[in-house]
């Protein structure tokens, strides 16, 4: 294993034990947009900082679930992640189903891309997590920890007993409340 990997390694073991303190530097390292998704995102009028919060979201939901025993280091397996969830994103984008490009906000506030960057080096996760979280409701609060696990609207309507289109509107409203909070 290379030194970059062993430092991988480190840094995801001392956060999933409660020590936030080198998240940002995990995110430097794992996160990063693939140019081929880059370049079809932004004719669906995604911008790059856009994708790269989908990454972070995918990293974190990475973080809850990397095992390393089963074998393969944190890096390919976030990796994986990541471009699967861009995939979807992408997916989703060109989907009648769902929300259209106009509806869409970032989860980052879109062009603060600076002051978002500054926020997130600053201020550990878990802090992050009880901020946005308070600002929720209760159904709001277990749509978005649905979303962030990795659930589809669909999915998410069928563990909550609501529709398709309650979950959407649930998630305007919380994109509405993330885009306040930053």
């Amino acid at each position: 294993m290379s030194e970059n990997e062993n430092t991988v390694e480190r840094i995801v073991a001392a956060v999933k034990n409660g020590d936030y303190s080198e998240l940002d530097n995990l995110i430097k390292l794992c996160v990063f947009v693939p140019e081929n998704a880059l370049s079809a995102a932004q004719k669906l009028g995604f911008e790059r900082e856009d994708l790269r919060q989908e990454g972070i979201v995918a990293l974190l939901h990475a973080l809850h679930s990397y095992d390393p025993a089963m074998g393969t280091s944190f890096r390919t397996y976030s990796s994986h992640c990541i471009r699967r969830r861009i995939a979807s994103v992408l997916r989703s984008a060109t989907s009648s189903k769902h929300l259209s490009m106009a509806d869409y906000v970032s989860l980052d506030g879109g062009s603060e891309i600076a002051q978002q960057q500054d926020w997130m080096q600053d201020v550990e996760i878990r802090d992050i997590k009880e901020r946005l979280f308070r600002r929720l409701s209760k159904m709001e609060g277990e749509v978005f920890h649905l979303y962030l696990v990795g659930l589809s609207y669909k999915e998410i309507a069928g563990r909550i007993g609501k529709t398709e289109k309650s979950v959407g509107n649930t998630m305007q409203r919380i994109r509405s409340k993330l885009r306040l909070e930053v």
